[in-house]
């Protein structure tokens, strides 16, 4: 299982790369691509993720670990997608008033979506697309 509490404390630190993505975003991003009807390799989505194709990174060993935390939670992802029932939980922040704010999971999911967006069109012509997105894509308008 993934330590969640130090891999956002490692997104949200300055030995992040300046870009990266913080973990609410990426969990959304991260369930895009597995939601994704394409087959998208990490080497594609993982400068993505970094803002960069060659983040700059202060501490080597710190930013492997992330990366490997990264692919491990997409793996916890593909887990709960691939079960049956299929379900997800994601992770959203929860404002200081108490009440959960889903908008950064959803625009992380977007980007998952920028990544082939033919292929989502597709996806989305169809009423099963429109009943699983709708929920997410709510959340942007």
């Amino acid at each position: 299982m993934v330590n969640l509490e130090k891999l956002d404390a490692y997104l949200t630190s300055e030995d992040a790369p300046e870009k990266s993505m913080l973990l609410s975003d990426l969990d959304g991003f991260l369930t895009g691509i597995l939601c994704s009807q394409d087959l998208i390799r990490p080497s594609e989505w993982l400068p993505v993720v970094w803002g960069s194709k060659e983040p700059k990174v202060d501490d080597l060993d710190q930013h492997i670990w992330a990366t490997e935390a990264i692919l491990e939670r997409y793996n916890e992802i593909a887990s709960y997608l691939n079960s049956e029932p299929p379900y997800i939980e994601p992770i959203f922040w929860q404002a200081k008033e108490g009440h959960v704010i889903a908008m950064d999971w959803c625009e992380g999911f977007a980007e998952a979506y920028e990544l082939r967006p033919e292929s989502w069109r597709e996806f989305l012509a169809t009423p099963e697309g429109q009943e699983w997105t709708a929920p997410v894509f709510a959340h942007l308008i």
